[in-house]
């Protein structure tokens, strides 16, 4: 072999070696943590009958969300989800940990849900009918020709304008 097909060699394996990298750079996986971080020991510290909403802020933290009905549920909301290449993320772990409070604000009851009580649904695609016509596309682009005011108002026939 002689020194130029030697070189062209080297610059074709550097080149492959680098597109292979960068091929193999793009199907990592991404891992993302998000909401709530649950603490088991800060969890098991709060007891339903005797913490009320002062001490759980104070051991647990803000709630993630508070009920919309009932601002005596709290709701700690914690996700990890993964994401392959380029394709749409998947949630791995899920977990919401409800804290109610009776009616003098004391711990009741505290629940956790995972991505076993996960359930899912398709939304409703029908639409509402709407009032009125619907304009076709050239209605869209010609419609208000002639409907605008010129910089004296606007202006009927030639009937004076009055000052």
């Amino acid at each position: 072999m002689n020194k130029k097909s030697i070189l062209t060699s080297k610059k074709a394996l550097a080149i492959g070696t680098l597109m292979a990298s960068t091929l193999i750079a793009g199907c990592t996986t991404e891992r993302q943590i998000r909401g709530f971080v649950i603490k088991e020991d800060l969890v098991q510290a709060v007891t339903p009958g005797l913490d009320n909403m002062v001490s759980v802020i104070d051991v647990i933290g803000s709630p993630s969300v508070r009920s919309t009905f009932d601002q005596n549920t709290w709701y700690y909301i914690s996700s990890n989800k993964e994401r392959k290449a380029f394709f749409t993320e998947e949630p791995v772990k899920q977990t919401v940990m409800v804290v109610q409070f009776d009616d003098r604000g004391i711990v009741d009851k505290i629940s956790r849900y995972d991505l076993s009580h996960a359930r899912s649904f398709e939304p409703n695609t029908n639409r509402t009918p709407t009032r009125g016509r619907e304009l076709g596309f050239f209605e869209q682009i010609f419609g208000n020709i002639g409907r605008f005011a010129g910089p004296n108002g606007p202006q009927q026939g030639n009937a004076p304008i009055p000052q």
